[in-house]
């Protein structure tokens, strides 16, 4: 935590990462992001949300399957 001056003049307090993690701990935390887009998770998600829609009925198997990803890998 340090504390920053604000234009209205009272300091606030704002969080650096730098400065209570490790180099090497930012580089895992960035890296961790590639977990939901392996190569085993995206045909087991593809797969779910293709037999999903496949089961509702009139849907696009393909564009829905894909929306499932796209979905898993915005909201991990």
């Amino acid at each position: 935590m340090a504390l920053a001056p604000h234009p209205d003049g009272r300091l606030r307090g704002c969080y650096r990462p730098d400065r209570h993690l490790s180099a090497r701990s930012r580089q895992l935390a960035f890296d961790s992001g590639g977990v939901t887009t392996n190569i085993v998770t995206v045909p087991l998600i593809a797969a779910i949300g293709i037999g999903l829609a496949a089961s509702i009925g009139g849907r696009s198997l393909l564009r829905d399957g894909f929306g499932l990803v796209a979905l898993c890998v915005t909201v991990p």
